[in-house]
C-alpha cells in the first residue's frame, strides 16, 4: 500500500508506534546508564569501605546531630559498634568527653580542629592525635569527619628522650670537665657550667658565640679546621691544647666527637675538655728532675773517670816503687798492696792477702789508730769538698 493510500488513522498508529519505540529505546539507554552508575557507585563504595577499613587508625563520621554514621575496624575495636550512637554513649572516659563535645561543636561550626587527647582504651591509658573536619558542600553541612591517631609510642619515646636528656644534662652540668656542642661553623650550641666558669661568661650568653669570639685568632682558626675535619670524616680527634683563661695558663686534653642523626649524618660536634694542667706540671717537673739527674750522672761519671785515671797512675807508681803501699776499706779489709809490701810482709802473691783483715799483719791497735787518725780525716775532707 502506498503512503497516499493509507488512511489517516493508520498514519497516526504508525507515528505512535515510532514514538513508543523511540521512548523505549531512550528508557533502555537511561536504564543502562542508571545500572552503570549504580555499578560504579557500588564499586566506589566498596573501594572506599575497603580503604576506610584498612586505615591503621580510628576513622569515623558523625551526622549533624552528632550520631555516628561511619566507623572503621580500628574505631570498632576501640569503642565497639557506635553507628547510630552519640559521643555521650561511646566515649569511655568522662574526663575526655568534654573535649570530644567541644571539638564536635567547633567542627560543626565549620572549623578544622586538631588536638591531642588522652583516653582509657581497653583499660590502658593512651595518647591520641585527633583531627575533626566538617563535611560540607557549598553551604550545606552534612556532618563531621574524625580521625584519632594513636601516638602513645611517640609520647613514650619523647618522655624517655626527655628523661635521658635530663640525666645527661645533669651529668654535664655537674662535671668539672668542659662540655660543649658546636655547629658546622664552629658556633656554640651548648656549653655547660664548667665552660661558663672557665671562660667567665654566663651559660645563656655562650650559646651563639663563635670560636673567634672566645679564642685568639690563630687558635680559633685552628680549632675551626679541626671541627670541619670531624664533620668531613666523622672521626674522633684528641689533642692536648694550652689555653689562657685570664692570667691563668691551663692545659686541656680536648676530644672532638661527631654527633649523628638517625640517618648517620654528622649534625654537630661535641667537645670534651679535661683539665690536665697538674699532670703537665708534674711531667715538666719530672723532665727537669731527670735532666738534673742526668747532669749529675754525667758529672759523677767524669769524676770517676778522672779518679780511675789517677788510680791507674798511682798503681803504676806503687807497683814499681821500692816502698810498701796498701789500701783497705773502712772495715779494715785489704783491697790492694804493692809487690814491695808483699816482700816486706813475707807474702808471695798479693792475691793471697787481698780481702783479708789488716790484723793478720798489724795489731788491732795499729789498725784502729790508722783508721781514726788517717782514713777518717781524709774521707771527711773529701765529703766537705
Amino acid at each position: 500500500m502506498r503512503d497516499q493510500d493509507k488512511t489517516r488513522q493508520q498514519l497516526i498508529d504508525e507515528l505512535d508506534g515510532l514514538r513508543r519505540r523511540k521512548r523505549n529505546a531512550e528508557l533502555e539507554h537511561i536504564d543502562a546508564q542508571h545500572r552503570q552508575t549504580e555499578e560504579e557507585l557500588a564499586k566506589s563504595k566498596a573501594i572506599l569501605t575497603a580503604a576506610v577499613e584498612c586505615l591503621p587508625f580510628d576513622f569515623y563520621a558523625l551526622d549533624t546531630d552528632g550520631r555516628y554514621i561511619l566507623q572503621n575496624a580500628v574505631s570498632r575495636r576501640y569503642f565497639g559498634d557506635a553507628v547510630g550512637k552519640t559521643a555521650e554513649e561511646v566515649c569511655p572516659d568522662e574526663e575526655a568527653l568534654a573535649h570530644w563535645l567541644e571539638g564536635n561543636r567547633r567542627a560543626l561550626a565549620g572549623a578544622r580542629v586538631e588536638q591531642e587527647t588522652q583516653l582509657q582504651v581497653a583499660g590502658e591509658h593512651r595518647h591520641f592525635f585527633s583531627l575533626l573536619a566538617p563535611i560540607q558542600n557549598g553551604g550545606t553541612l552534612y556532618g563531621i569527619l574524625g580521625v584519632n591517631v594513636d601516638i602513645t609510642a611517640r609520647k613514650r619515646a619523647e618522655e624517655a628522650l626527655r628523661e635521658s636528656e635530663a640525666r645527661y644534662r645533669a651529668l654535664a652540668e655537674s662535671t668539672t670537665d668542659i662540655i660543649y656542642i658546636l655547629d658546622r661553623k664552629g658556633t656554640l650550641v651548648y656549653a655547660n657550667r664548667a665552660a661558663s666558669q672557665w671562660i667567665g661568661i654566663p651559660c645563656n650568653e655562650l650559646a651563639g658565640k663563635r670560636q673567634a669570639d672566645l679564642l685568639p685568632p690563630e687558635v680559633a682558626q685552628a680549632h675551626v679546621k679541626r671541627i670541619e675535619r670531624v664533620f668531613a670524616t666523622g672521626e674522633v680527634l684528641e689533642r692536648d691544647e694550652q689555653f689562657y683563661f685570664g692570667p691563668e695558663q691551663v692545659w686541656l686534653r680536648v676530644h672532638l666527637l661527631p654527633l649523628r642523626d638517625e640517618t648517620g649524618q654528622v649534625t654537630s660536634v661535641m667537645g670534651l675538655a679535661h683539665n690536665i694542667t697538674e699532670r703537665k706540671r708534674a711531667e715538666e717537673a719530672l723532665r727537669k728532675a731527670h735532666a738534673e739527674l742526668e747532669k749529675k750522672v754525667q758529672e759523677r761519671t767524669a769524676e770517676l773517670t778522672t779518679a780511675n785515671k789517677e788510680l791507674a797512675i798511682f798503681r803504676k807508681f806503687a807497683d814499681t816503687s821500692a816502698q810498701g803501699f796498701s789500701m783497705a776499706d773502712l772495715d779494715g779489709h785489704i783491697t790492694y798492696l804493692n809487690p814491695a809490701l808483699c816482700r816486706i810482709l813475707g807474702e808471695e802473691n798479693a792475691e793471697d792477702v787481698i780481702g783479708k783483715h789488716l790484723s793478720i799483719h798489724f795489731s788491732e791497735e795499729t789498725s784502729r789508730r790508722t783508721l781514726v787518725q788517717v782514713v777518717v780525716p781524709i774521707l771527711e775532707r773529701q765529703s766537705d769538698e
